[in-house]
């Protein structure tokens, strides 16, 4: 009898494979046979001794979105002082439970301090709920959790400026195995912001410039652009048309540009762009009218404003809405000149120490006549150049001089023509003559001097609330 020999092979496996492999610890079971017919044609099977291999286990993180510096796999934007979150998924796409170490890196492979790696709690939105995390335990063959990486951007962080975030994921398992090419990036939301120092409250004079100092600082991270600037100045107060002229000079700190102008927008634009952290200095220079009167006063607000554009990588905090401002108040500070003159009869006796008569209309041949001129300023700025002068009248005779003032730190010198000035009282002086109603002098004159030069011009000026005088004593002829 013929036998028929068949050998065939077959592969049986216990578990059916999964996606990401067949699990660790499985067994892949591998049974021969002999088939064959025996000499009375009966089929028989052998089975060979079973094959049992058991499956290894492989470790693998991923973590996802992937990215590099050149390409990120996500972007986010935040301001300096802000807290930005990037939102990773980490997959175990071995075959085995596994743990896992994690590390927050820069773009250059460095630790990024700063950085926190929170767990989520199942809602899939970072929130109090979640968890401060460093490695993540015990997580099945593929499955996965949800990370976030929170990072606050520094302060000083310039606009545009990028921070790199790459969060590497390490097998607990098996630490050769690493994913570390998930970069995110933050990127530094351009604030535009400044501030305006300050307000100020002066004494002017009228017709003489007085000078006021602002400073605008650009507080932002970005370069504050001259042309989306706006400015404007408004006049106000109790008399505004005492105000006179107004004109600007802002100097670029950064560059040194200093611009006048009488419009304080034209000047700011024209100083150019103002880097981060520099200063447009504004000096204000106010000229008041020349008829403003003691005791007026008048205000000027300076507002200032960008009009840049906010989006998702512009914050403008100085809007048309909340501009910055500063107000300047003045007031007119005027001398007022109160001048009067008296005349005394002393009698016979020549240094009055006798029977006066005081704002005498009358007298006699040889009675001596005192007469007092006095200025006191009634306001509350200066009088300058203060002089005061009288002369010799008619049918009598010059006796004495005499000059004093109230005001402190100040001296009275003497002069015959208002130029030239001396200390020394004069001891003679003739008889003034007319042409017609027009007094041809002699004259002596009583100034003020209060700068100490010897001399009496317009440096020198008489204090509000004191008072010169000049007292010249006659004989009646």
């Amino acid at each position: 009898m013929k036998k028929n020999l068949l050998i065939t092979a077959i592969l049986a496996v216990a578990t059916s494979a999964a996606a990401i492999g067949t699990p660790a610890g499985q067994t892949i079971q591998n049974i021969g046979q002999f088939e064959y017919s025996d000499f009375d044609n009966i089929s028989k099977t052998i089975d060979t001794t079973p094959v049992n291999i058991t499956v290894a286990s492989v470790y693998n993180a991923n973590v996802g979105p992937n990215g590099t510096t050149a390409a990120p796999g996500q972007t986010v934007t935040a301001a300096p002082g802000q807290t930005a979150t990037l939102t990773y998924t980490l997959t175990n796409d071995g075959n085995a439970t596994d743990s896992f170490n994690l590390a927050v890196q820069d773009g250059n492979g460095n630790t990024l301090p700063g950085a926190t790696i929170y767990l989520d709690n199942g809602d899939g939105v970072y929130g109090l709920g979640d968890t401060v995390v460093t490695s993540v335990a015990n997580l099945p063959a593929d499955q996965q959790v949800k990370l976030f990486v929170t990072y606050t951007v520094p302060t000083n962080t310039p606009g545009s400026q990028s921070t790199y975030v790459n969060l590497v994921a390490t097998s607990v398992s098996n630490n050769n195995v690493v994913d570390n090419n998930n970069v995110g990036e933050i990127t530094a939301v351009n604030v535009v912001n400044f501030t305006l120092a300050t307000d100020n409250s002066v004494n002017v004079q009228p017709n003489v410039a007085t000078q006021i100092t602002h400073t605008l600082t650009n507080t932002g991270n970005t370069p504050l652009i001259a042309a989306d600037l706006r400015a404007s100045s408004t006049i106000g107060g109790t008399n505004p048309a005492a105000n006179g002229t107004i004109s600007y000079t802002v100097v670029n700190s950064g560059t040194g540009t200093s611009v006048s102008n009488t419009d304080l927008q034209a000047a700011l634009q024209a100083a150019g762009d103002l880097a981060a952290g520099e200063t447009y200095t504004i000096t204000v220079t106010y000229t008041p009218a020349a008829g403003a009167t003691d005791g007026q006063s008048f205000t000027n607000t300076i507002s200032v404003y960008s009009a840049a554009a906010s989006s998702s990588t512009v914050r403008n905090d100085v809007p048309s809405t909340t501009p910055v401002s500063d107000t300047d108040t003045l007031t007119v500070q005027r001398g007022v000149a109160a001048v009067t003159k008296t005349a005394d009869n002393c009698g016979t006796v020549a240094n009055c120490t006798g029977t006066i008569t005081t704002n005498t209309t009358s007298a006699k041949p040889g009675d001596y006549l005192r007469y007092t001129v006095r200025v006191t300023n009634n306001g509350t700025g200066l009088l300058k150049f203060p002089t005061l002068r009288d002369y010799v009248p008619a049918n009598t005779e010059f006796y004495s001089v005499t000059g004093t003032t109230t005001q402190n730190n100040a001296s009275v010198l003497f002069s015959g023509d208002r130029a030239t000035w001396t200390a020394s009282a004069p001891n003679t002086l003739a008889t003034s003559t007319f042409t017609g109603t027009v007094n041809n002098g002699p004259f002596v004159y009583v100034g003020l001097n209060t700068d100490g030069n010897a001399t009496v011009d317009a440096k020198d000026a008489l204090a509000a609330g004191q008072s010169l005088t000049l007292v010249i004593t006659v004989k009646v002829k």
